[in-house]
């Protein structure tokens, strides 16, 4: 019985590296950029595709997930200064694809969900 707890507190702790999202919100700004897909890791952070950027004026790139904001909206501010309102989300990304290619070991990957657009 001890054994199986340990074992439970072990898989609950290590899932919590694994995966963490932050509930406040956060503000960030830069330049909107989409990118097309390439061999680095930030593209593969960003799911293996086309994907979009902010870019800070301190030329730091964040990887961001404009799932929740319509096409439309992000075609217009593309290459433009923007605000973006949302939550940071950090986790080992992984593919269950045995074909597909991937690192040998699973990057950490931060990505910023926006959840407003300006």
């Amino acid at each position: 019985m001890k054994k199986y707890f340990l074992s439970l507190c072990f898989l609950f702790v290590s899932g919590a590296a694994i995966f963490a999202q932050t509930d406040e919100p956060t503000q960030i700004s830069g330049k909107l950029i989409k990118k097309a897909w390439s061999k680095t890791m930030q593209s593969y952070c960003a799911g293996g595709s086309d994907y979009y950027i902010v870019k800070s004026k301190n030329n730091k790139e964040t990887v961001l997930d404009l799932s929740s904001i319509g096409k439309d909206l992000v075609n217009k501010k593309l290459n433009k200064s923007v605000m973006l309102l949302g939550t940071w989300l950090t986790e080992v990304k992984t593919n269950d694809d045995p074909m597909a290619q991937q690192p040998i070991n699973p990057p950490m990957c931060e990505t910023f969900v926006v959840k407003s657009l300006k």
